[in-house]
């Protein structure tokens, strides 16, 4: 695997853990913000699972939008509405702001978490592609070192 590829695939990685950061980021800040703005748990319910939900709903959607326009387009975007949307959670006080921007931040995760595999799955060979791909396996385990090993491929 050559040294721009491997720049690529971790570049594709980074910018994958920051966004799925962002859908556990509301988390910490959550008594914060019921403290100060005076919420229902309705609300801060609400407010945690639109990330999620508008991931869920764009993600089939923008597939098949970065199969048709490319990746590197869909990356871009994702990664600038991802921006917009922290910005947009740290200066608010409104409830309705904070739920845009998480929705704006589902929607950027969206763009970016399947994309990014897609894009390493089209960069890689066929005898690479598994191994590159469970890279991305932090995710879900982060107990996968193949991750953090990254320079043996």
């Amino acid at each position: 695997m050559s040294s721009k590829v491997k720049r690529a695939i971790f570049i594709l990685i980074f910018s994958e853990f920051l966004v799925c950061l962002g859908i556990s980021l509301v988390i910490p800040v959550m008594p914060f913000l019921r403290n100060e703005l005076h919420l229902s748990a309705l609300d801060m319910g609400i407010m945690t699972s639109l990330f999620a939900f508008a991931q869920f709903v764009a993600s089939p959607i923008v597939g098949r939008v970065s199969d048709r326009i490319g990746r590197k387009p869909v990356l871009a975007v994702g990664l600038f509405l991802y921006m917009v949307s922290e910005v947009l959670f740290a200066l608010t006080n409104y409830l309705w702001l904070f739920d845009v921007s998480r929705l704006i931040g589902g929607l950027s995760a969206a763009m970016v978490v399947p994309t990014a595999m897609a894009f390493a799955a089209d960069i890689t060979t066929k005898r690479q592609r598994a191994k590159v791909i469970s890279c991305f396996q932090w995710r879900v385990d982060p107990r996968s070192r193949n991750w953090w090993n990254f320079s043996r491929y």
